[in-house]
């Protein structure tokens, strides 16, 4: 339990998801971390030594969807073995126990889904970061199959693909 968290506060909780119909959750980083993958924000997070790409950038430079690319790599070298937390399995619980509906998530970890939700529950702000899709196609490519392209050729032929879309 978080030190932040008293158990009347908890409690609290229990009573309101035990009294609610139906509950939609919404999930960030925080709820990953358990899982091993570290925040973004936080100092020395990604985003804190790497400025973000905006998407602009990315369409417009080879070179931009290049960094995008190496960079993507790092993130998914990073947390592409973890697991569902307590949190994402407490959530797949609700779910079936017929209470939760959705998650509206930040993530791209793909957690929700492999602690036991349906995908069509998972709302994913972000994208999803365990495959890419085509920007001219609309193709869904494994990521095996984009990282063998991209370390073949230098990203020249995975420069349409973008993660999780």
């Amino acid at each position: 339990m978080a030190d932040d968290v008293s158990e009347d506060q908890i409690d609290e909780l229990a009573r309101m998801v035990q009294r609610a119909a139906r509950i939609v959750a919404f999930t960030g980083a925080g709820i990953s971390t358990e899982s091993g993958i570290p925040d973004f924000r936080s100092p020395g997070g990604f985003w804190t030594r790497f400025k973000p790409i905006e998407f602009a950038d990315y369409l417009a430079s080879e070179e931009r969807r290049m960094e995008a690319w190496r960079r993507y790599f790092i993130i998914r070298d990073t947390f592409g073995d973890a697991k569902p937390g307590r949190g994402h399995q407490a959530i797949a619980r609700l779910a079936l126990m017929g209470k939760l509906t959705h998650v509206i998530t930040q993530n791209i970890d793909d957690l929700h889904r492999a602690s036991g939700l349906a995908p069509e529950c998972i709302i994913e702000l972000h994208g999803n970061g365990t495959y890419a899709r085509c920007l001219a196609c609309s193709r869904r490519h494994e990521l095996d199959w984009v990282r063998q392209c991209f370390d073949a050729d230098g990203g020249r032929q995975t420069a349409s693909p973008v993660a999780g879309s």
